[in-house]
Formats: structure tokens, sequence, C-alpha cells
């Protein structure tokens, strides 16, 4: 079975992690090191950061296989082309995958 990853932008780590909303369509998630990182020192600092860095550890600890993918080259904050296309290309197949699924 192919596995598909999603990128998440860097500056954004947290709220999608939080959520789990790529885990749904993707089997992987490219995450910028440096976010990864500053979760684990915000842990504590409020119930949101907290919880955040809960559902990372878990993600890490009790998981079979490498889910999250850590990425040192991706720009801070998601700047630059590369990005751009990637998240293009997640959008796309999104709404491709979601398109077929609606049609079954």
């Amino acid at each position: 079975m192919p596995q598909h990853c999603a990128v998440i932008n860097s500056g954004y780590s947290s709220w999608w992690l939080l959520t789990l909303s790529p885990l749904i369509y993707y089997d992987r998630l490219r995450v910028y090191s440096p976010d990864l990182t500053s979760i684990h020192e915000q842990e504590g600092k409020s119930y949101f950061n907290s919880t955040t860095n809960c559902v990372l550890r878990a993600l890490e600890r009790y998981v079979d296989e490498e889910i999250i993918i850590r990425d040192d080259r991706m720009p801070p904050r998601g700047r630059g082309h590369r990005i751009e296309q990637d998240s293009k290309a997640i959008a796309d197949a999104l709404l491709h995958h979601a398109s077929e699924w609606s049609h079954r």
C-alpha cells in the first residue's frame, strides 16, 4: 500500500498535531523539527500546550511505526516555493480523494 505524507507548515504544528486531522488522510506527517522541540518545551504553559505535548508524546512513543518525520530543511513559517508546491499538491490530493470517495 502506498504511503502518503502530509507537510505541516512550520509554526502551525501544534494546532495540526492537536486535531490529528492530517492523519485521517495521510500515513505520515513531515514536520519542522524546531516546532516539535518547541511543543515539548512549552509543556505546562497552558492547557493547549500540555494537551498538544501529550498527543505528540503518544505518537512518538506508542505507535509501532514512525508517523512523524522530522524535517530541518523546511523554511520558517512555511515560506518557500517547495512548501507552496507541496501544500498545493496536498490540497489537490485531498480534493481528489474526497471526490472519488463521494462517488462510490
